[in-house]
This record gives structure tokens, sequence and C-alpha cells, in this order.
């Protein structure tokens, strides 16, 4: 079959399903293929030229798995619409298109597309857009400012992506597993960045996210080169997770005016030892910094009023640790396993002490407890193996379950008369020939004592 010369528009659904059209002629006046135009002709492998095409619309070629088509060099194509070529492997190039201001969903997801280059004009990439293997540099996109979700997603060979300035959006898993790319042109874009979207781009060592304001769950997650997030500073919403097991990040810098730190936001970040937590937070969320190995220091504004599970466990390189007074609720585990830790202090107004709150705090030879708590907690200095000598405040009425489980080196306590229960397990495996009870004549503590035949001496 042959079109005339002459045609310049065809209409949607003009050609749907011909499934034996292989030749159409040439379309060097064609300026509009209209929606689904020629979609599922999977015979077709000829459509000539396309030199004055402006608008290939929705699915005009989709399923058309034999169509052979250069896309390179078309001077006045503006638009491809979503699912345009979607399904067809033998379309190939993406240069030298002046004109082109928009790439459709899912518009080129199968097409042999190695580079993208010179689009000036391009503003618009949507979902799924150039999610395809065989992509391996974007040339600079200077229009650009919108990157739809998934647009990128698994193009695996990506190495390369421009700069595009004037980028105000970055969808969610825009970028996922592209784990070749190294060089990204993003720096200083005041953009939103959706979740997941450079999750698992593992060859990522630097990023400028100074004017970023918005930043998805899990969006850096996995990216195990990762050493340097020039600053957060614009952030004004932070999802959990963000740079989860980005465990070569070792700078943040200032992190912009959050009320609340989100959930294991640096989890497994074993190489951070850089981050500034700003004057406005109110929560430091569950395990946001869990397994941070390398944290040297963190200082802890005191506009923080929540500590929450986990939130320190594992830093096992913070060296001393001071809560402000104004946190009056912790979660339990909150600095377990903080093994280099000597000297550690409590907030003055908090009324109990969490479950494991310090245990494995190896080097712990100082602990200061809170002014009005009433009760040490299950297993909460567990395997603080340094702690020799502790004084229990006399406002303490209450010594749970395994307390001081596996204080081995614990060779005197001081325990008031305020204390009236003490668990049958608090004191497992501390050696019961080296400690020393101090209590007071007449208290529980002495009577305790007496029945389980604990060394004992009278406070003076």
């Amino acid at each position: 079959m042959k079109l005339p010369e002459t045609v310049t528009e065809i209409g949607e659904y003009s050609f749907y399903s011909c499934g034996y059209l292989t030749d159409i002629g040439t379309f060097e006046r064609m300026k509009r293929i209209g929606a689904c135009a020629f979609s599922n002709c999977r015979a077709l492998v000829n459509i000539g030229t396309l030199d004055a095409i402006e608008e290939i619309g929705g699915g005009a070629f989709i399923s058309d798995q034999k169509l052979v088509l250069s896309l390179d060099g078309l001077q006045h194509l503006r638009i491809i619409g979503g699912y345009a070529f979607g399904g067809c492997p033998k379309v190939t190039g993406l240069r030298d298109l002046p004109m082109l201001e928009e790439i459709g969903a899912s518009a080129l997801d199968s097409a042999n597309i190695p580079e993208v280059a010179n689009l000036p004009r391009l503003r618009r990439i949507g979902a799924s857009g150039l999610s395809n293997r065989t992509l391996v540099t974007v040339g600079d996109l200077p229009s650009l400012e919108y990157i739809g979700d998934s647009a990128f997603r698994n193009a695996t060979s990506l190495t390369t992506f421009g700069a595009a300035p004037n980028v105000t959006y970055i969808g969610a898993n825009a970028f996922e597993e592209c784990r070749k790319l190294e060089t990204l042109g993003l720096d200083g874009v005041a953009a939103e960045i959706g979740r997941e979207a450079f999750i698992a781009c593992t060859s990522l060592k630097s990023l400028d996210l100074s004017n970023v304001t918005s930043i998805g769950e899990k969006a850096f997650s996995y990216c195990g080169t990762l050493e340097t997030v020039v600053s957060l500073e614009s952030i004004t919403s932070l999802g959990k997770n963000a740079f989860e097991e980005c465990r070569s990040l070792v700078t943040v810098g200032k992190i912009g005016n959050l009320t609340r730190l989100p959930n294991e936001v640096f989890r497994e970040c074993k190489a951070l030892a850089n981050v500034t937590l700003p004057d406005t937070m109110e929560t430091i969320g569950t395990a946001a910094f869990k397994h941070c190995y390398g944290l040297p220091e963190i200082v802890i504004p005191d506009s923080v009023t929540t500590i929450e599970e986990e939130a320190f466990s594992g830093c096992t390189s913070l060296q001393e640790i001071i809560v402000p007074d104004s946190v009056v609720k912790m979660g339990n585990h909150v600095f377990g396993g903080c093994r280099s830790a000597t000297r550690i202090v409590f907030p003055k107004y908090l009324t109990y002490l969490p479950g494991y709150g310090v245990s494995f705090c190896n080097y712990m030879v100082e602990f200061v407890f809170p002014e009005n708590v009433k009760s040490i907690s299950d297993y909460f200095f567990y395997g603080c193996i340094s702690l020799k000598e502790i004084v229990i405040p006399d406002t303490v009425t209450t010594i749970d379950f395994r307390a001081f489980w596996d204080c081995t080196s614990l060779t005197r306590i001081t325990i008031p008369a305020s204390v009236t229960k003490i668990d049958s397990t608090a004191f497992d495996g501390c050696k019961k020939d080296k400690l020393v009870w101090v209590v007071t004549p007449g208290s529980y503590a002495e009577t305790y004592a007496k029945k389980n035949y604990y060394h004992y001496t009278y406070a003076k």
C-alpha cells in the first residue's frame, strides 16, 4: 500500500491492527500522525521519511516490532506522544531535534537509543519515557523542567546525564537501578525529588542538593558509592529511608528547617562523619542514625523533645553523648551498642529510662541519671562491661528485668532507700563475689542483699 505524497495528516486509529501492512511509501509532507494510527501493525517495516513531521500521537506505532525508523534530525518534531513507539525495538536515534518539547509516557521504552543529544527545547519527559537498557548518554537539556515517574528506570547502561539546570520535578523511581550513572547534571536544581528516584544508583559519588525542597522516601537509598551531599539546607520535606544504606556517604552538611528527622533516614550510612541538625528539630525518628559506625559526634539541638527507638543504635564511634534537657521522651535501644561512648548524660527531666537504652556501651564508665527518674528499665545497662561504680538516685523505686545484666566490671552500686522493687534477674551476669551494694539500714535493698547473698555495706 502506498499513500499519496500530498497527505499531511493521518487520523486516530486509521490503520489500527492492519496486520499485513508492510510498506506505506514516503511521508515527506506528513505533519501529524494521530493516536494509535498504526498501532499493532506487526508486519509494518517502512514508513519512509518523516522530514516534515511535527507530532506523533500516543500509541501511534505501539507494538510495531518490525518497524525500522530513525528519529535523528527531524527538524520540526515537537511532540512524541505516550507509547508512540512502545514495543518498537528497531526504532533508533534521538539526536538533533531542535523543536522537540515533549516525550510522552513510555514513548521510547523499547527503542534502541544509545544517545540523547541536541534537544534544546525539550521540557518534559513522561513516565517511563526513556526507560530502556540501550541508553548510555544524555546530553545537556537546558529547557528540561519535568522528569516523570520511572522516566529512566532500569536504564542500566546510562553513564552520563548532562546539565539540566531548570528541572523542577523528578518523579518517583525516575533513575532507579541506573547503576552505571556517574555524572548527573542536576547540581543546584530547585527540584522536588520523588520516592525512590535514585534508588540503587550505585555509581553516583557527589550531589549538590542545596536548592532541593523535597526528597521522597528512599530517594537515594542504596547509592553505595555516594560520598558527599553538599547541603540539604533548603529541605522542607524529607522522606523516611531517604539515604538508607549509602555506605560511603561521609558528608551531608546542614539540614534545612525540619521539625522531624524521618525514620531510618541515614540508617546504615556506615561512613557518615559530618551532619548538622537544625535548631528547629523536635523529633529524631526511629533508627534515624542506626549503624552509622563512623559518626564521631552529634550535637542534639535543645529544640528536640523526642528521640525515638534505635535512633543512634550501633553508632560505634560516638565517644560522648549529651542529651539536652529539652528531651522528655526516648525510645528503646536509643543508644544501644554505642561501644566507644565513655560518658553518657541523659536529660534532667526524663522520668524513665528506656529499655536497652545504653546496652552494650562497652567503654562507658560514667552515666548521668535524670533528676526525676523513677525506674531503671529492662536491659538498660546490659553489657556495659566497663561500668565499675554507679550511684542510683533517690527518686528511683524500681530496678527492672536484667537492668544490669552482664555488667561484669561492676564492683560498687549505691541503692537508695526509695527502691522498693528489684527484679530477681536485675544483676544476672554480674560478678557477685566482687560486687558490693551500698544500702540504707532497714531498707528494701538491705533485705534483698541479705536474702540473695550479696556483699553489702551501709551508706555513710
